[in-house]
């Protein structure tokens, strides 16, 4: 089996080098990697059990950030990271009492890039999810910005080739596509 993945391993770089394309380091280096993708790294039930699945897989966990992808209100995902759900409490009958938290509008926001964005604290928004991040007991921070790499095919429908091309023998894919938490 490890040989049939060095093979694979070794096809699917040369491949990548005749596109022109690179492989992100985090890649080349190691080589037990769970792989999350999000445009922000933040603290969500799904975050969570991605990091369960990856430590009981002994894989490294990496959440893969796109931080210069566009705001967009018609995303849940990139819509709850301006208002996000905290749950406070128990109710009378067990269940969860949950509220959302407004950071910023989402109107004034609407066309901005992830990274551009401030919340009423005046920080970043990618600082305001990446401190809820923190705390999660990781050891070494596993948060890398993948714009750069998601930048050099053009738009979001030109990159998912080789986006899943990485899983092929580089590291193990974790997604989820319900549509929230």
């Amino acid at each position: 089996m490890l040989s049939e993945r060095r093979h694979l391993r070794t096809k699917v770089e040369k491949w990548w080098q005749r596109q022109g394309w690179y492989i992100p380091d985090c890649f080349l280096e190691h080589t037990r990697i769970a792989a999350f993708g999000r445009a922000v790294a933040t603290r969500r039930y799904e975050d969570a059990l991605f990091l369960n699945y990856a430590n009981a897989s002994e894989l490294r966990p990496i959440w893969m950030e796109y931080t210069n992808s566009a705001f967009s209100s018609h995303s849940p995902f990139k819509r709850s990271l301006l208002q996000p759900i905290f749950y406070e409490k128990h109710g009378k009958n067990g269940g969860l009492v949950s509220k959302k938290k407004p950071l910023a509008p989402i109107e004034v926001n609407r066309t901005k890039k992830i990274s551009d964005i401030k919340i009423e604290s005046e920080c970043s928004l990618v600082e305001y999810h990446h401190d809820l991040h923190s705390h999660f007991k990781l050891g070494e921070r596993s948060i890398i910005d993948f714009s750069k790499f998601y930048g050099q095919f053009g738009g979001a429908s030109c990159y998912y080739l080789a986006y899943l091309s990485l899983f092929i023998a580089h590291a193990v894919l974790f997604e989820d596509y319900h549509g929230g938490e």
